[in-house]
Protein backbone atom coordinates (compact mmCIF):
# COMPACT_ATOMS: atom_id res chain seq x y z
CA UNK A 1 0.00 0.00 0.00
CA UNK A 2 1.24 3.59 -0.88
CA UNK A 3 -0.09 6.95 0.95
CA UNK A 4 0.85 10.21 0.36
CA UNK A 5 -0.11 13.49 1.50
CA UNK A 6 -0.73 16.76 -0.77
CA UNK A 7 -1.64 20.32 -0.31
CA UNK A 8 -4.50 21.28 -2.42
CA UNK A 9 -5.73 24.91 -2.06
CA UNK A 10 -6.93 27.13 0.69
CA UNK A 11 -10.32 28.27 1.64
CA UNK A 12 -10.75 32.22 2.42
CA UNK A 13 -10.14 32.01 5.93
CA UNK A 14 -6.47 30.53 4.89
CA UNK A 15 -7.42 27.28 6.16
CA UNK A 16 -5.13 24.46 4.18
CA UNK A 17 -7.11 21.79 2.13
CA UNK A 18 -5.27 18.16 1.62
CA UNK A 19 -5.54 15.66 -0.86
CA UNK A 20 -4.67 12.07 0.83
CA UNK A 21 -3.96 9.30 -1.64
CA UNK A 22 -3.97 5.65 -0.98
CA UNK A 23 -2.99 2.90 -3.80
CA UNK A 24 -2.94 -0.82 -2.85
CA UNK A 25 -0.73 -3.56 -5.12
CA UNK A 26 -3.17 -3.67 -7.51
CA UNK A 27 -3.00 -0.32 -8.66
CA UNK A 28 -6.69 0.34 -7.29
CA UNK A 29 -5.91 4.51 -6.16
CA UNK A 30 -8.43 6.43 -3.97
CA UNK A 31 -7.21 10.39 -3.95
CA UNK A 32 -10.07 11.77 -0.93
CA UNK A 33 -9.97 15.37 0.23
CA UNK A 34 -10.59 16.31 3.82
CA UNK A 35 -12.88 19.09 2.66
CA UNK A 36 -16.34 17.13 3.05
CA UNK A 37 -14.21 13.86 2.43
CA UNK A 38 -14.79 14.09 -1.16
CA UNK A 39 -13.79 11.29 -3.06
CA UNK A 40 -12.12 13.46 -5.98
CA UNK A 41 -10.76 10.33 -8.03
CA UNK A 42 -11.11 6.59 -7.68
CA UNK A 43 -9.32 4.59 -10.52
CA UNK A 44 -9.59 0.69 -11.03
CA UNK A 45 -8.79 -1.91 -13.60
CA UNK A 46 -11.21 -2.56 -16.67
CA UNK A 47 -10.87 -6.15 -17.70
CA UNK A 48 -7.68 -5.48 -19.17
CA UNK A 49 -6.11 -4.18 -16.54
CA UNK A 50 -6.26 -0.74 -17.67
CA UNK A 51 -6.86 1.91 -15.33
CA UNK A 52 -9.73 4.22 -15.23
CA UNK A 53 -10.80 7.23 -12.87
CA UNK A 54 -14.41 6.41 -12.41
CA UNK A 55 -15.98 8.80 -10.07
CA UNK A 56 -17.18 12.40 -11.53
CA UNK A 57 -15.61 15.77 -10.40
CA UNK A 58 -14.99 19.50 -10.65
CA UNK A 59 -12.04 20.54 -13.11
CA UNK A 60 -10.68 22.88 -10.35
CA UNK A 61 -10.31 23.72 -6.78
CA UNK A 62 -12.83 26.93 -6.13
CA UNK A 63 -15.71 24.83 -7.62
CA UNK A 64 -15.21 22.29 -5.21
CA UNK A 65 -15.33 24.78 -2.44
CA UNK A 66 -18.96 25.20 -3.18
CA UNK A 67 -19.52 21.81 -4.69
CA UNK A 68 -23.02 22.61 -5.97
CA UNK A 69 -23.30 18.70 -7.01
CA UNK A 70 -21.86 17.43 -4.23
CA UNK A 71 -19.42 15.17 -5.36
CA UNK A 72 -17.97 12.67 -3.92
CA UNK A 73 -18.78 14.33 -0.89
CA UNK A 74 -19.72 12.85 2.53
CA UNK A 75 -23.27 14.62 3.20
CA UNK A 76 -24.52 15.29 6.73
CA UNK A 77 -25.75 15.50 9.30
CA UNK A 78 -28.84 14.75 7.67
CA UNK A 79 -28.98 13.21 3.47
CA UNK A 80 -31.33 14.05 1.33
CA UNK A 81 -34.46 16.29 1.70
CA UNK A 82 -36.68 17.50 4.93
CA UNK A 83 -40.43 18.46 3.84
CA UNK A 84 -41.13 22.12 4.72
CA UNK A 85 -37.76 22.35 6.19
CA UNK A 86 -38.80 21.60 9.42
CA UNK A 87 -38.34 19.14 11.86
CA UNK A 88 -40.10 18.30 15.12
CA UNK A 89 -37.52 16.67 18.09
CA UNK A 90 -37.91 16.01 21.68
CA UNK A 91 -41.52 18.66 21.00
CA UNK A 92 -39.23 20.88 20.31
CA UNK A 93 -39.76 22.53 15.94
CA UNK A 94 -36.60 23.41 14.12
CA UNK A 95 -36.18 25.44 11.25
CA UNK A 96 -33.76 24.51 8.84
CA UNK A 97 -32.18 26.17 5.71
CA UNK A 98 -34.80 26.26 2.47
CA UNK A 99 -32.13 25.67 -0.18
CA UNK A 100 -34.68 23.15 -2.22
CA UNK A 101 -37.78 25.14 -2.84
CA UNK A 102 -39.76 25.15 0.33
CA UNK A 103 -37.72 22.19 1.53
CA UNK A 104 -34.32 21.17 3.03
CA UNK A 105 -31.59 19.35 1.05
CA UNK A 106 -28.50 17.76 2.74
CA UNK A 107 -28.75 19.90 5.64
CA UNK A 108 -28.35 22.82 3.81
CA UNK A 109 -25.34 25.76 4.14
CA UNK A 110 -24.48 23.81 7.23
CA UNK A 111 -23.62 20.86 5.80
CA UNK A 112 -20.44 18.68 6.33
CA UNK A 113 -20.22 18.59 2.45
CA UNK A 114 -18.37 22.05 3.74
CA UNK A 115 -16.45 21.67 6.51
CA UNK A 116 -12.59 21.16 6.57
CA UNK A 117 -11.80 17.25 8.84
CA UNK A 118 -9.25 16.85 10.86
CA UNK A 119 -7.37 13.68 8.96
CA UNK A 120 -4.97 11.16 10.02
CA UNK A 121 -3.33 9.24 6.96
CA UNK A 122 -2.15 5.75 7.98
CA UNK A 123 -1.41 1.96 6.70
CA UNK A 124 -2.77 -1.44 8.82
CA UNK A 125 -2.31 -4.61 7.63
CA UNK A 126 -1.95 -3.55 4.23
CA UNK A 127 -4.92 -1.84 4.40
CA UNK A 128 -4.53 2.36 3.62
CA UNK A 129 -6.87 4.23 6.11
CA UNK A 130 -8.28 8.07 6.35
CA UNK A 131 -9.59 8.89 9.37
CA UNK A 132 -11.25 12.22 9.25
CA UNK A 133 -13.02 13.69 12.36
CA UNK A 134 -15.12 17.13 13.20
CA UNK A 135 -17.66 18.48 15.42
CA UNK A 136 -20.60 19.98 13.85
CA UNK A 137 -21.57 23.03 16.52
CA UNK A 138 -25.02 22.87 17.93
CA UNK A 139 -27.73 24.51 15.75
CA UNK A 140 -24.54 25.30 13.29
CA UNK A 141 -26.65 23.28 10.76
CA UNK A 142 -30.16 24.11 11.73
CA UNK A 143 -29.90 20.52 14.18
CA UNK A 144 -29.57 20.17 18.07
CA UNK A 145 -26.55 19.13 19.52
CA UNK A 146 -22.70 19.10 19.51
CA UNK A 147 -21.91 16.31 16.95
CA UNK A 148 -18.93 14.90 17.05
CA UNK A 149 -18.11 13.12 13.55
CA UNK A 150 -15.70 10.02 12.38
CA UNK A 151 -15.89 9.70 9.28
CA UNK A 152 -13.13 6.05 7.99
CA UNK A 153 -11.86 5.58 4.28
CA UNK A 154 -10.22 2.20 4.09
CA UNK A 155 -8.51 1.10 1.00
CA UNK A 156 -8.43 -2.45 1.55
CA UNK A 157 -5.96 -4.93 -0.44
CA UNK A 158 -8.77 -6.75 -2.31
CA UNK A 159 -9.99 -3.66 -3.89
CA UNK A 160 -12.89 -2.78 -1.87
CA UNK A 161 -13.60 1.55 -0.24
CA UNK A 162 -14.82 0.73 3.19
CA UNK A 163 -16.77 3.68 4.70
CA UNK A 164 -17.78 3.55 8.36
CA UNK A 165 -19.47 6.62 9.77
CA UNK A 166 -19.56 7.53 13.41
CA UNK A 167 -21.46 10.16 15.36
CA UNK A 168 -22.67 10.61 18.78
CA UNK A 169 -24.60 14.07 19.81
CA UNK A 170 -25.05 15.41 23.59
CA UNK A 171 -28.32 16.37 22.31
CA UNK A 172 -31.49 14.37 21.28
CA UNK A 173 -30.93 15.32 17.11
CA UNK A 174 -30.98 13.39 13.72
CA UNK A 175 -28.46 11.99 12.07
CA UNK A 176 -28.05 10.13 8.37
CA UNK A 177 -25.17 10.52 6.51
CA UNK A 178 -24.12 9.22 3.33
CA UNK A 179 -21.54 9.28 0.35
CA UNK A 180 -22.54 11.41 -2.46
CA UNK A 181 -20.06 10.46 -5.19
CA UNK A 182 -21.20 10.05 -8.84
CA UNK A 183 -19.95 6.59 -10.59
CA UNK A 184 -19.62 5.95 -13.98
CA UNK A 185 -17.98 2.29 -14.40
CA UNK A 186 -16.75 3.45 -17.93
CA UNK A 187 -15.01 6.38 -17.26
CA UNK A 188 -15.85 9.43 -15.97
CA UNK A 189 -15.40 11.02 -18.91
CA UNK A 190 -17.24 8.39 -21.08
CA UNK A 191 -20.37 10.03 -21.87
CA UNK A 192 -24.08 8.71 -20.65
CA UNK A 193 -24.53 5.34 -18.02
CA UNK A 194 -27.39 4.07 -20.28
CA UNK A 195 -25.22 0.68 -21.28
CA UNK A 196 -24.24 0.20 -17.35
CA UNK A 197 -26.26 -2.68 -15.61
CA UNK A 198 -27.74 -2.97 -12.28
CA UNK A 199 -28.85 -5.58 -10.41
CA UNK A 200 -30.23 -4.91 -7.15
CA UNK A 201 -31.46 -6.47 -3.87
CA UNK A 202 -34.82 -4.66 -3.72
CA UNK A 203 -38.51 -5.70 -4.03
CA UNK A 204 -39.67 -2.12 -3.28
CA UNK A 205 -39.30 1.58 -3.57
CA UNK A 206 -40.28 4.69 -2.00
CA UNK A 207 -42.41 6.94 -4.63
CA UNK A 208 -41.96 10.64 -4.59
CA UNK A 209 -44.25 13.44 -4.85
CA UNK A 210 -43.52 16.35 -7.35
CA UNK A 211 -40.34 18.03 -4.59
CA UNK A 212 -38.66 14.78 -4.70
CA UNK A 213 -40.02 14.09 -1.42
CA UNK A 214 -41.14 10.25 -0.45
CA UNK A 215 -45.31 10.19 -0.42
CA UNK A 216 -44.83 7.83 2.36
CA UNK A 217 -46.42 4.73 -0.07
CA UNK A 218 -44.21 1.74 -0.13
CA UNK A 219 -44.50 0.16 -3.84
CA UNK A 220 -43.79 -2.94 -5.38
CA UNK A 221 -41.00 -2.78 -8.31
CA UNK A 222 -42.87 -5.65 -10.22
CA UNK A 223 -43.80 -4.86 -13.49
CA UNK A 224 -41.87 -0.99 -13.32
CA UNK A 225 -38.83 0.66 -14.49
CA UNK A 226 -37.81 0.69 -10.47
CA UNK A 227 -37.83 -3.83 -11.10
CA UNK A 228 -33.72 -4.06 -10.69
CA UNK A 229 -33.74 -7.64 -9.53
CA UNK A 230 -32.74 -9.31 -12.13
CA UNK A 231 -30.32 -6.79 -13.18
CA UNK A 232 -31.34 -3.90 -15.97
CA UNK A 233 -29.89 -0.86 -17.95
CA UNK A 234 -30.07 2.26 -16.69
CA UNK A 235 -31.01 3.32 -20.57
CA UNK A 236 -34.03 0.84 -20.54
CA UNK A 237 -36.40 2.89 -18.68
CA UNK A 238 -33.96 6.12 -17.57
CA UNK A 239 -36.35 7.93 -20.49
CA UNK A 240 -39.80 6.28 -19.12
CA UNK A 241 -42.84 7.92 -19.53
CA UNK A 242 -43.46 6.38 -16.20
CA UNK A 243 -44.69 9.29 -13.84
CA UNK A 244 -42.38 8.71 -11.49
CA UNK A 245 -39.41 8.76 -13.94
CA UNK A 246 -40.95 11.64 -16.01
CA UNK A 247 -41.66 13.54 -12.95
CA UNK A 248 -37.77 13.85 -12.61
CA UNK A 249 -35.96 13.20 -16.04
CA UNK A 250 -34.74 9.62 -14.76
CA UNK A 251 -34.23 7.89 -11.58
CA UNK A 252 -33.90 9.69 -7.96
CA UNK A 253 -35.25 7.39 -5.66
CA UNK A 254 -34.83 5.37 -2.72
CA UNK A 255 -35.36 1.55 -2.96
CA UNK A 256 -36.33 -0.96 -0.11
CA UNK A 257 -33.10 -3.03 0.40
CA UNK A 258 -34.30 -6.66 0.69
CA UNK A 259 -32.87 -8.16 4.17
CA UNK A 260 -30.92 -6.67 7.33
CA UNK A 261 -27.19 -6.09 8.88
CA UNK A 262 -24.18 -5.69 6.37
CA UNK A 263 -25.09 -7.48 3.14
CA UNK A 264 -24.92 -6.72 -0.36
CA UNK A 265 -27.41 -4.13 -1.64
CA UNK A 266 -26.54 -3.65 -5.63
CA UNK A 267 -24.18 -5.02 -8.64
CA UNK A 268 -23.05 -2.31 -10.84
CA UNK A 269 -20.91 -3.82 -14.24
CA UNK A 270 -20.33 -1.65 -17.21
CA UNK A 271 -20.86 -4.58 -20.15
CA UNK A 272 -17.63 -3.44 -22.12
CA UNK A 273 -14.94 -2.50 -19.96
CA UNK A 274 -15.99 -5.07 -17.83
CA UNK A 275 -15.48 -2.88 -14.47
CA UNK A 276 -17.95 -4.00 -11.92
CA UNK A 277 -18.81 -2.82 -8.65
CA UNK A 278 -20.60 -4.12 -5.45
CA UNK A 279 -22.64 -1.78 -3.16
CA UNK A 280 -22.61 -3.14 0.62
CA UNK A 281 -24.23 -1.80 3.65
CA UNK A 282 -25.76 -2.74 6.48
CA UNK A 283 -28.30 0.38 5.70
CA UNK A 284 -32.41 -0.20 4.93
CA UNK A 285 -32.24 1.95 1.65
CA UNK A 286 -30.52 3.01 -0.98
CA UNK A 287 -30.94 6.33 -2.89
CA UNK A 288 -30.11 5.63 -6.88
CA UNK A 289 -29.88 9.20 -8.83
CA UNK A 290 -28.98 9.40 -12.66
CA UNK A 291 -27.44 12.70 -12.17
CA UNK A 292 -30.31 13.98 -14.35
CA UNK A 293 -30.17 16.92 -16.33
CA UNK A 294 -26.62 17.50 -15.96
CA UNK A 295 -24.35 20.15 -18.42
CA UNK A 296 -21.67 21.03 -17.19
CA UNK A 297 -17.44 21.05 -16.87
CA UNK A 298 -15.60 18.26 -15.16
CA UNK A 299 -12.33 17.70 -14.28
CA UNK A 300 -9.64 16.57 -17.01
CA UNK A 301 -11.62 18.60 -19.66
CA UNK A 302 -14.54 16.31 -19.60
CA UNK A 303 -18.15 17.61 -20.60
CA UNK A 304 -20.68 15.80 -17.91
CA UNK A 305 -24.40 15.73 -19.78
CA UNK A 306 -27.29 14.36 -18.75
CA UNK A 307 -27.40 10.78 -17.29
CA UNK A 308 -23.23 10.89 -16.98
CA UNK A 309 -22.74 9.11 -13.47
CA UNK A 310 -24.89 7.26 -10.61
CA UNK A 311 -25.05 7.42 -7.45
CA UNK A 312 -25.84 4.95 -4.65
CA UNK A 313 -26.60 7.06 -1.78
CA UNK A 314 -26.78 4.44 1.04
CA UNK A 315 -29.18 5.88 3.99
CA UNK A 316 -32.13 5.59 6.22
CA UNK A 317 -35.52 6.51 3.97
CA UNK A 318 -36.04 9.97 3.44
CA UNK A 319 -39.07 11.58 4.69
CA UNK A 320 -38.64 9.52 7.81
CA UNK A 321 -38.52 12.48 10.41
CA UNK A 322 -42.40 12.83 9.59
CA UNK A 323 -43.25 9.03 8.98
CA UNK A 324 -42.49 7.44 11.81
CA UNK A 325 -43.31 4.05 10.48
CA UNK A 326 -40.40 4.00 9.10
CA UNK A 327 -36.57 3.28 10.39
CA UNK A 328 -35.77 6.30 12.51
CA UNK A 329 -33.38 9.26 11.84
CA UNK A 330 -33.32 10.29 15.61
CA UNK A 331 -30.90 9.21 17.99
CA UNK A 332 -31.20 10.23 22.18
CA UNK A 333 -28.40 12.18 23.68
CA UNK A 334 -25.00 9.91 24.29
CA UNK A 335 -26.70 7.49 21.73
CA UNK A 336 -24.23 6.02 19.09
CA UNK A 337 -24.24 6.36 15.07
CA UNK A 338 -22.87 3.61 13.37
CA UNK A 339 -22.87 2.41 10.01
CA UNK A 340 -20.71 0.88 7.09
CA UNK A 341 -20.78 0.98 3.06
CA UNK A 342 -18.22 -0.76 0.72
CA UNK A 343 -17.83 -0.55 -2.34
CA UNK A 344 -15.71 -3.34 -4.34
CA UNK A 345 -14.38 -3.26 -7.49
CA UNK A 346 -13.27 -6.19 -9.85
CA UNK A 347 -13.90 -7.14 -13.63
CA UNK A 348 -15.49 -9.32 -16.00
CA UNK A 349 -14.03 -10.61 -19.07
Amino acid sequence: MKISTANWGKLSDGTAVNLYTMENDNGVKAVISDLGGDIVNLFVPDKNGNMGDIVLGYNDFETYKKNPNFFGAIVGRNANRVSNAEVEIAGKVYNLDKNDDEHNLHSGSGNLTFKVFNAKLSEENGDGILTLEYTQKDMADGFPGNLDVKITYTLTKDNALVIDYYAVSDKDTMINMTNHSYFNLAGHASGNIDEQIVEMNAEFYTPNNDACIPTGEILSVEGTPFDFRNGRAFGQDINSKDGQIGMFGGYDHNFVLTGYGYRKAATAVDPASGRTMEAWTDQPGMQIYTSNGMDLAGKDGAAYKNHQGFCMETQTFPGADKMRWLASPYYKAGQEYKTRTAFKFYSKK
